[in-house]
């Protein structure tokens, strides 16, 4: 299913307005935004499945982890009264209900039911995403600031503490999608493509925790977990510690380039750096232009300027106190990754990349020069 999300967003070149959606009465979308896609997918579980879909969910919680026994009578109470929602779309009787069956096992184990709520919280869930329709609405990035009524949201550093966050996402292939259940909303995140729409990173969820996140986007084993620190590296942006689902663990693919909130200058993402500016009392995101760092490809990160140097062999910069002089390339290299060795043309020692060296008679010798070796072999010194 992700293969056809991202083809539908590649082709919608063109965006329509949500508020015309409104005057159709069909659900009430975010006003005065634009809509690139929209569709409902539709949860219901057989029984069987229902069954290993809440013990896969509820076997790591404390109590269940503790008592096997416990999690055999929950999942055998679960089962029963799924049958019954199934049929009936409640979970209580005349007599009896989820919540109350629930409770009694609960408090043979714990008497003082400590952690009940947040242990039924987890089963209802379980329920309400296993027998359910969500709508998945794909709008433009500003519908953050017009999304006013979901509440969950309000707090995000995308629009308050860090909004350079904001003018950076909205420069990239990036969509804010909000579901919904029963046309109410429960819960939104960034989706965020790749330059040719062939990959997809979702992440920073808020508002309800959806079990099942992964299937509202992609079939199963479509998406895999992803690490938020790796996307922020490549991203530029702050992402939040939590849920990262991602088509790929090539990080790479999501860089982007984009004019930096800061200076306005043209840059690549991955080059981006939040920083605290004490001027505007806020933090800032800056590129290698404007912050006094570089961003090195050898390090992998940033590197304050005044501490680097350019390399022209790795056209990357390098820490000062890291780097040598090499003759043989001209041009500033690793020293961990060099050999002090003899320059046959230069007649000196100098540094040269391990890459361009190989290892004959005992000694390292550059890869060019060989046939100097041969020539004079009692130049080389050890």
């Amino acid at each position: 299913m992700i293969r056809a999300i991202l083809n539908s967003l590649r082709d919608a070149e063109v965006y329509f307005n949500s508020n015309d959606i409104a005057k159709h009465g069909y659900f009430e979308p975010i006003p005065n935004t634009g809509i690139y896609l929209m569709y409902s997918i539709r949860f219901e579980l057989d029984k069987q499945d229902f069954k290993r879909f809440i013990g896969k969910t509820i076997k790591n919680l404390n109590i269940c982890k503790d008592d096997p026994d416990f999690l055999y009578e929950a999942l055998e109470i679960s089962y029963n009264w799924y049958t019954f929602y199934t049929e009936h779309k409640k979970l209580f009787s005349s007599n009896s209900s989820l919540k109350s069956d629930m409770r009694k096992i609960y408090k043979k184990r714990i008497p003082n039911l400590k952690d009940f709520d947040r242990f039924f919280e987890t089963v209802l869930n379980a329920f309400s995403e296993a027998f359910t329709t969500y709508t998945i609405v794909f709008y433009r990035p500003d519908a953050i600031y017009q999304n006013d009524k979901f509440s969950d949201d309000r707090k995000s550093c995308y629009i308050n503490g860090r909004p350079d966050n904001f003018k950076v996402i909205n420069q990239a292939r990036a969509y804010y999608v909000m579901i919904y259940k029963d046309q109410t909303p429960v819960t939104r995140v960034w989706f965020l493509c790749d330059k040719d729409y062939n990959n997809a990173v979702i992440f920073n969820p808020y508002g309800k925790r959806l079990i099942n996140l992964p299937l509202i986007f992609g079939d199963k084993d479509e998406l895999i977990n992803g690490n938020h620190k790796k996307l922020k590296k490549v991203l530029g942006l702050f992402v939040n510690e939590d849920t990262v689902l991602t088509t790929t663990r090539e990080y790479n693919r999501f860089t982007y380039e984009l004019f930096c909130p800061t200076c306005g200058q043209k840059t690549i993402s991955h080059k981006l750096i939040t920083l605290y500016d004490g001027k505007y009392d806020q933090y800032k995101i800056k590129c290698d232009h404007c912050s006094g760092y570089v961003y090195s490809d050898f390090y992998e990160n940033h590197i304050p300027e005044k501490e680097a140097v350019y390399s022209e062999y790795y056209k990357t910069y390098l820490y000062k106190d890291e780097a040598v002089f090499s003759d043989y390339v001209q041009s500033y290299i690793h020293q961990i990754k060099s050999q002090q060795v003899w320059n046959f043309e230069k007649g000196c020692y100098d540094y040269v990349p391990l890459e361009l060296l190989t290892f004959i008679d005992q000694k390292w010798v550059i890869k060019d020069q060989i046939p100097y070796l041969e020539k004079d072999k009692e130049l080389i010194e050890v």
